[in-house]
């Protein structure tokens, strides 16, 4: 996505967990890009006061925002007895592809830019989650089944995404100047199921590789909504699927009351961390 929006001219800051990983990146984006305008930021999307830090110094030095993309993700961590949690205590996979995300477009809606564009990465995998849709309470949260492929809490998280979304957009009301969409990037190879348990992963590898489609294609419904989204086509808590198509999202989605009960859930989990 980066190397894409660099490619516009865009300015991009890049969100990495290590500083390793964002020279790494932005020198592949350089050798493409000789003169794109590139940024780095330090931070762990699963730890909330990495996100509360390094999002509220961004805030304070940042003019405008006018595309948030929140991308950062983890996939399936395998089953197991005890449930991965994050340093704050929280199921890791939730905790990176949901809560951190929360947390940092709250330090950021300040400066969000009028016309300003907030994209989230989810998957089609939110139609196969737990019965509830995503569970409103860190009980639950913690000690929910994980099924052998360890995919349940990868699908809570991109649902819980899909609803943030709706609720968000409901919150900022139809006559906002930020749009804020989610989609479906297609099945790609990222490489974020890495740590999926063996039989999964060779799947991945081994089979499925192999019409996989590269990050770059997968990349192409976030840069529409990113780039061509706004006030021309009024296209606001939309969930898309490649490529740049509107797509029923989960019924659990359309949930008023989920929605809600997220979103608040969610707050009680950043004030408890990072209030």
């Amino acid at each position: 996505m980066a190397k894409m929006l660099a490619g516009t001219g865009a300015s991009v800051t890049l969100v990495c967990r290590t500083e390793r990983k964002c020279e790494v990146a932005m020198a592949e984006i350089w050798k493409l890009r000789p003169m794109a305008e590139l940024d780095a930021l330090v931070m762990d999307m699963a730890d909330l006061s990495s996100v509360k830090k390094t999002g509220s110094a961004y805030a304070s030095k940042v003019a405008k925002v006018d595309m948030l993309f929140l991308n950062a993700g983890v996939g399936s961590q395998g089953p197991g007895s005890t449930t991965p949690l994050s340093v704050d205590g929280i199921e890791l996979v939730f905790a990176t592809n949901h809560v951190g995300h929360h947390l940092l477009y709250k330090m950021l809606a300040p400066v969000m830019a009028d016309g300003g564009r907030v994209v989230v990465t989810s998957s089609s995998v939110a139609f196969d989650s737990y019965d509830y849709g995503v569970a409103l309470d860190l009980e639950t949260l913690n000690h929910a089944f994980i099924d052998p492929g360890g995919l349940l809490p990868y699908a809570q998280s991109k649902l819980a995404q899909i609803l943030w979304v709706q609720e968000l957009t409901h919150r900022l009301g139809p006559n906002s100047s930020v749009f804020v969409n989610s989609f479906h990037p297609g099945l790609c190879s990222t490489g974020i199921f890495r740590n999926s348990p063996a039989p999964f992963n060779f799947i991945l590898e081994n089979v499925l590789s192999h019409i996989m489609w590269k990050p770059e294609q997968g990349a192409l419904t976030g840069l529409y909504l990113g780039v061509e989204v706004g006030e021309k086509n009024q296209v606001r808590g939309q969930y898309l699927y490649p490529i740049a198509l509107p797509m029923d999202p989960p019924d659990h989605a359309r949930n008023l009351t989920l929605q809600r009960g997220l979103w608040e859930f969610t707050d009680r989990l950043v004030d408890r961390v990072a209030g």
